[in-house]
């Protein structure tokens, strides 16, 4: 029962960050800061934060869930959205995304393709631990309050 509630929020999580990359594919015409000049491209990743943000809040509401919350966030935020984009359009990666060098969780710098892959392992494993943690505690404090309620 508790897997398959881990999984269920996992697909959830999924998801929407394939809607957010989804989006992102869209609206690629704004990610050239050469094509559209400094000042929308910087308010074009502010306004791409504040999605991240948005999505982040629908999935954790979604699944009633803090772990899905901070895990969406940190699967947005680890580049692996970045390794999905070029998936998605076909394009080959880039030996360098200098976009990417000022993200906290991306490492090592300069970023490159392998820093993805490993942001993308270690946002994706911590998401999972965070999840089973979740379902333990939601179970053990389920056993409690049964417990609770015959005495």
């Amino acid at each position: 029962m508790a897997v398959r509630q881990v999984l269920k929020k996992l697909l959830i999580l999924f998801f929407a960050f394939l809607m957010l990359t989804a989006f992102d594919v869209l609206a690629w015409p704004l990610n050239d800061v050469k094509r559209v000049g400094a000042g929308l491209y910087a308010k074009w990743r502010v306004a791409f934060s504040f999605l991240i943000l948005a999505f982040a809040v629908l999935v954790g509401i979604a699944n009633r869930s803090i772990a899905s919350f901070v895990s969406f966030l940190l699967l947005s935020c680890s580049g692996a959205e970045d390794l999905v984009f070029f998936l998605i359009m076909g394009w080959p990666l880039p030996s360098h995304l200098p976009w990417l060098d000022d993200a906290l969780l991306v490492w090592p710098k300069p970023v490159r393709p392998v820093s993805c892959w490993f942001g993308l392992a270690w946002a994706s494993s911590v998401a999972i631990v965070l999840h089973v943690l979740e379902a333990l505690w939601r179970r053990r404090r389920r056993e409690d309050a049964l417990w609770e309620h015959f005495w």
